[in-house]
């Protein structure tokens, strides 16, 4: 046990094993409830960085444009043939340079998330992947300073030690992208419908009578029902088990506001109807 605790605390396992401690703490904070998964989540879609690479792009080269027109126009202040040419060719040589250094870092960032993406380690969140990678990295330099390292025993230790190192983090991605692809799904937030999404949906009365200040209603959601509040303040017919039409949301009184299909579907003939007699005459 000596032995182990000596080798996890020696060079170079020693900055993994600080790393793995500070993810430990991490999980312990999540466990009771003081941090989230997502708390440290900084993974983002492909199409999202495109878009805002794409976007500094031409911020970069707008910039770098009027920068170098300024700083070419004020130099040209003492002449002003001398000025305009100035302004001219410095804006131009800016924008170029701008633009291509916006366009090279484009492509380097999305070949970076690329590879992210087909090694798989953008499906779970950003704590849990680098989690995983920093176990799996902690473990292979273990094993890799205890059967590696003494094969490698002719050359200076911090140069195997730093071998060793980058040979761990290169096997542990790999093994993060198999072990954090199932748990992907599981981070998956799903959102339940808000109460503007019951607008215009039908449900089903569940008490004897529907008032202005009395009413229940089931409606569905999802795979299942959801008890609501409802009102209808006017004369009407609503009993259990009739259909009813959501028309608004009530906030004062956290109730949604019902008209009774029956009444709806009247409506509805009698406007075909009236419709009708206009066309006749």
């Amino acid at each position: 046990m000596s032995a182990f605790i000596e080798q996890v605390l020696a060079f170079p396992t020693v900055f993994l094993t600080a790393g793995l401690a500070i993810v430990s703490i991490y999980w312990a904070f999540v466990i009771f409830g003081a941090l989230d998964v997502d708390t440290f989540d900084f993974d983002v879609d492909l199409d999202g960085f495109a878009e805002g690479a794409a976007e500094g792009a031409m911020e970069g080269a707008a910039e770098g444009a009027i920068e170098g027109g300024i700083e070419a126009g004020l130099e040209g202040a003492e002449g002003a043939l001398e000025g305009a040419d100035g302004a001219l060719e410095g804006g131009t040589e800016a924008a170029g340079e701008g633009a291509g250094e916006a366009a090279e870092g484009l492509h380097q960032g999305l070949g970076f998330i690329g590879f992210l993406g087909t090694l798989g380690l953008r499906r779970a969140p950003f704590t849990v992947t680098l989690s995983l990678l920093t176990l799996a990295a902690w473990a292979f330099c273990v094993l890799g300073m205890q059967y590696v390292a003494p094969m490698l025993s002719m050359l200076p230790g911090f140069v195997v030690g730093g071998a060793v190192m980058l040979g761990s983090f290169v096997l542990a991605v790999p093994v993060t992208s198999v072990t954090s692809r199932p748990l992907g799904p599981l981070f998956i937030t799903h959102e339940g419908d808000k109460r503007s999404d019951f607008v215009g949906r039908t449900c089903r009365i569940d008490t004897g009578t529907v008032d202005g200040r009395f009413g229940q209603a089931t409606v569905q959601e999802g795979g299942g029902w959801t008890v609501i509040q409802v009102r209808n303040p006017k004369d009407n017919d609503l009993s259990r088990g009739d259909e009813a039409l959501i028309v608004s949301y009530d906030a004062q009184l956290e109730a949604f506001r019902v008209e009774s299909m029956k009444t709806q579907e009247g409506r509805s003939e009698a406007v075909r109807r009236d419709r009708g007699e206009k066309c006749r005459t």
